[in-house]
């Protein structure tokens, strides 16, 4: 048991810690040798840096790593005791001694001295440490020049960039200076004539320059503001923009001169610079828009001229008169309106062609502002329309001398081509006070008066009066009757026989329509076909004319009666109308009438209309098997072209011509003419308004084929044409 008490305890003993007893010269050893090893750990790093490190003391370097000996060309006993200063070239040491002495620790820059006497760049960084009660400085030193010869190239091409973005900006940039900064408390006419007075250009670019007269910028710095513009009053109003903007100016027009004189438009962008509450310079932008206004003033200019005469519109007419009739009322003065129009213009238009008919606008419109004063206003309304303004005129008297004078004056030959155009003017006058006070009324009552002209014949001029309103009302209420007529069926179809001169038979009727009016009676084409041509009520009417008619031939036709031609009338309206040939093929198709038997007669006026629209309609119809007469022929322009052009089957005499055969006139020998004409271009030549037997028996001796008229019938309803087919088969 001792034995093993004894063994226990020993055992015991073995397993206590070893315990180490320090003793003084022991732990510095051990201090000395941490610091050694820490020493070569900074060795170590330092000779790892990308930087040259030196560590001096009093400015004298004391260890340096390799990278600083290979920037500076030294080895590295030889940098040990040099001065740091000494590794800056002469004109940077200053600027080293005072990093130093100062203990400064931003980074800066310093120019370099190798050994060889090259310079480069440095990049230095201080900053003082305390090692073992010394005073040490680390100065970082990295060579930077070609990272500054790379940010130099980079700024360089930077610039270049600048200069060439300014040069092909399209729009001028400008930097300008005081030469005594400006207090904002001045007034703003005191604020504007110190712009003027101290202002000068410090910066700008080329297009800047050429905006103001000048070649290039160079010719402009320097130069006074006062000196670039002239003081005219939208550039002080620019100025006075700018100030009470609290010296901003965005997007601001201004009307100026550059040094040559030339007007120019520019938009201008500003900003001021103020320090310490006193403007010191300005900066801004400047786009030259001279082709932008002047194309907008052009818009502007077109949207109230007529682009053919370059007279006044009607909206810049009505501008006009407004302000006239304002003006007239506040001074009790008078004005009067003439509405024109140039008689059978159309015809020239479409005989000559529209380049002809341009040229004679444009000379009357010169002819009408050569007659009146400059005062007045002469206007192109439409196509062959002109209204003119006469300012401080109040006499019907003098207003009639005027209108007069226009008439003499349009109706002077004009010169084109060597041939003399002719053309005459209706005109209608109205005038106020005493025809009305508004622009309106004073149009339309001229308007009126012109109606009234053309009534009469044309080629003269009518002053509004009241009772022409009547006519204007009674024209309202026609045009109202008429479209009651198509809705009520109140027309009706009367047919004139036409003969043949050799047999004496029935070779064809004319359809002519009437009127039952439920007031009038029995109304004839005279009163109301001219006024549905206008309003185009024409087209209803004609349409319910040729189904009628074709159903009443086919009729009689089936009923055994003569095989008779139909001949209707077709006006200008129904010939330019879009639907026509469907129209007639759809009539011929529903009556079942044989295209041969059905003749449509046109008159020259109606043919001149639309020459080549007229030529293709007329072509077609011939190929359907329709037939075409020529009526009234010899009283308009041209016949004997219409006979060589237009698919031409019949030429109608017009009554007029024929009034006189067998008297011994003038006009026996044109009835002749005309008559041996067709029978020489295989023409049926039918003779109208036959009253006596003297131009009947002219007629059948001068070998006329055909011919109707109240000697041998009027025109008949259909119940009374029947009985005359019926007696003349019985013959």
């Amino acid at each position: 048991m001792a034995n093993r008490g004894t063994g226990r305890r020993k055992s015991a003993r073995k397993d206590r810690p070893h315990r180490t007893v320090y003793r003084p010269r022991t732990r510095k050893r051990q201090v000395e040798q941490a610091l050694h090893g820490s020493e070569e750990c900074f060795r170590v790093l330092t000779e790892a840096a990308s930087e040259g490190i030196a560590i001096h003391e009093n400015g004298r370097i004391v260890e340096a790593n390799h990278q600083l000996a290979q920037i500076f060309g030294y080895s590295r006993v030889e940098l040990i005791g040099m001065s740091v200063v000494e590794l800056a070239a002469p004109e940077s040491r200053d600027l080293v001694a005072y990093h130093i002495e100062t203990n400064h620790e931003q980074l800066y820059e310093a120019l370099g001295l190798r050994k060889d006497g090259s310079t480069f760049v440095a990049e230095l960084r201080g900053k003082s440490i305390p090692y073992r009660g010394r005073s040490l400085r680390v100065t970082t030193i990295l060579d930077i020049t070609e990272r500054k010869q790379q940010a130099l190239e980079i700024l360089q091409q930077s610039q270049e960039r600048y200069r060439a973005f300014l040069k092909h900006l399209g729009e001028g940039i400008w930097h300008t200076e005081l030469e005594v900064a400006m207090p904002v408390h001045l007034t703003e006419e005191e604020q504007i004539d110190h712009i003027y007075k101290h202002s000068y250009v410090a910066e700008c670019n080329d297009e800047m320059a050429r905006m103001l007269g000048y070649s290039c910028s160079e010719e402009v710095i320097g130069i006074r503001v006062k000196n670039l513009h002239a003081r005219e009053p939208d550039h002080i109003e620019l100025q006075r923009a700018f100030i009470r903007g609290g010296y901003r100016l965005y997007n601001a027009e201004s009307h100026e001169v550059d040094r040559f004189g030339n007007r120019k438009y520019f938009l201008n962008n500003s900003i001021g610079s103020v320090v310490d509450g006193f403007l010191v310079g300005t900066w801004g932008t400047q786009r030259d828009i001279t082709e932008r206004k002047k194309a907008e003033e052009q818009i502007a200019y077109q949207a109230y001229h007529d682009a053919l005469t370059d007279l006044p519109n009607r909206n810049l007419f009505y501008d006009r008169l407004n302000q006239a009739l304002r003006h007239a009322q506040r001074h009790k003065a008078g004005l009067a309106v003439l509405f024109l129009d140039l008689d059978h213009f159309k015809l020239i238009n479409d005989t000559l062609g529209h380049s002809v008919g341009d040229w004679l606008l444009k000379q009357v419109a010169q002819r009408l502002r050569d007659t009146v004063r400059h005062l007045d206003t002469v206007a192109r309304v439409g196509g062959d329309e002109f209204i003119l303004l006469l300012l401080e005129i109040s006499r019907s008297e003098d207003v009639a001398r005027v209108a007069q004078k226009i008439q003499d004056v349009i109706s002077k030959p004009l010169r084109f081509d060597n041939h003399d155009l002719f053309i005459t003017t209706s005109i209608g006058i109205s005038m106020s006070p005493s025809d009305g006070l508004d622009a309106e009324t004073l149009v339309k009552s001229a308007d009126s008066a012109l109606y009234r002209a053309k009534e009469l014949g044309r080629n003269n001029y009518q002053l509004w009066s009241p009772s022409l309103n009547v006519r204007v009302h009674e024209r309202l209420s026609l045009e109202r009757s008429i479209r009651h007529a198509i809705e009520r069926e109140e027309f009706l179809l009367h047919y004139q026989p036409q003969f043949c001169l050799r047999t004496g038979g029935i070779s064809g009727v004319e359809a002519l329509i009437r009127w039952q009016h439920p007031e009038r009676g029995l109304t004839y084409p005279k009163d109301f076909i001219s006024l549905a041509e206008e309003t185009r009520l024409i087209l209803p009417i004609g349409e319910w004319l040729l189904r009628t008619a074709c159903r009443q031939v086919k009729l009689w036709q089936q009923e055994g009666l003569r095989n008779i031609r139909l001949s209707t009338n077709l006006s200008g309206c129904e010939l330019q109308h879009q639907n026509l040939i469907t129209l007639v093929e759809e009539v011929l198709r529903e009556t079942g009438l044989n295209p041969p038997s059905l003749v449509f007669e046109i008159t020259e006026t109606a043919a001149m209309q639309n020459v080549d629209l007229t030529l293709a309609v007329l072509h077609t119809l011939k190929k359907k098997g329709v037939l075409i007469a020529l009526d009234d022929f010899g009283t308009g322009y041209s016949s004997l072209s219409y006979l060589k052009y237009f698919p031409i089957d019949i030429i109608k005499i017009d009554p007029s011509f024929v009034r006189d055969a067998g008297s011994g006139k003038e006009e026996e020998a044109l009835v002749r003419s005309v008559i041996q004409l067709g029978r020489s271009m295989k023409r049926r030549v039918i003779a109208e308004g036959v009253e006596t037997e003297t131009q009947r028996a002219f007629l059948q001796l001068e070998g006329c084929e055909e011919m109707q008229g109240f000697l041998l019938s009027p025109p008949l309803p259909p119940e009374e044409v029947e009985r005359v087919l019926i007696r003349d088969m019985a013959r």
